[in-house]
């Protein structure tokens, strides 16, 4: 969530210097994709050795690490990382393009246009689809490289050029079932949570104690607007 949060920042920001073009979209999901993406590496390295290492537990798998490599063992494949950052600036972009083109649709005839819930799940699912199809072979590589691998396949220098790209993709189904079901689920209740965030900010403690405790009889979702991850 913290993408998200530095995404909405970058954007709000940026439109108040100038118009935010499907380019300028990009840079700012590239440029919070690198600052997420630095903040987490260490733990995702941790446990990406440990998957490797059966048996070990994460503790000891970081004095291992820093033993053998130092502080830079924390952020092995950290060029994959900021590469792999165009995934989320690929998704945020084809979603705020097709959102657009939709709500142009329905401005016919609705006067404040607006996505449903399903319309926001389908363009989320879309999105994500994409961004995972183009980035997953650099996903892979940068798996094997900190687990310590260097291919999926025995004898590969017997293999030919087409299997090695097709070994790339391995997996590549059950990450799109998890992942794009994720990021649509995500796209559909992102406001909803918002909202309510802000709003219990905006509360004194006791308010929001005495709220929580009657969360589930007085709060009500709002028919869900499907709007972009920012805008």
């Amino acid at each position: 969530f913290v993408f998200f949060l530095v995404y909405d920042w970058l954007i709000s920001r940026t439109k108040q210097n100038m118009q935010v073009t499907a380019f300028t979209n990009f840079v700012i999901g590239f440029v919070a994709g690198v600052f997420t993406t630095s903040t987490t590496m260490p733990a995702e390295v941790v446990t990406a050795r440990v998957q490797a290492s059966p048996g070990m537990r994460n503790r000891h798998v970081a004095k291992q690490m820093y033993k053998e490599h130092g502080p830079k063992g924390f952020f092995t494949g950290f060029r994959f990382n900021v590469v792999l950052c165009i995934a989320p600036a690929i998704q945020n972009t084809v979603f705020d393009r097709f959102k657009d083109i939709r709500l142009t649709q329905k401005s016919a005839w609705m006067t404040n246009p607006h996505l449903s819930a399903m319309e926001a799940f389908a363009l989320g699912a879309f999105a994500k689809a994409t961004s995972t199809a183009i980035t997953y072979p650099i996903v892979t590589l940068k798996s094997r490289k900190q687990a310590g691998k260097t291919s999926g396949m025995q004898g590969e220098e017997e293999v030919s050029p087409v299997k090695k790209v097709l070994d790339l993709y391995r997996g590549l189904r059950s990450a799109l079932v998890h992942k794009v079901v994720q990021a649509a689920l995500l796209y559909m209740f992102k406001d909803q949570i918002a909202d309510f965030v802000v709003h219990l900010f905006s509360m004194d403690a006791k308010q929001a104690g005495i709220m929580l405790r009657n969360s589930g009889r007085k709060l009500k979702l709002r028919p869900l607007r499907g709007k972009p991850l920012a805008s």
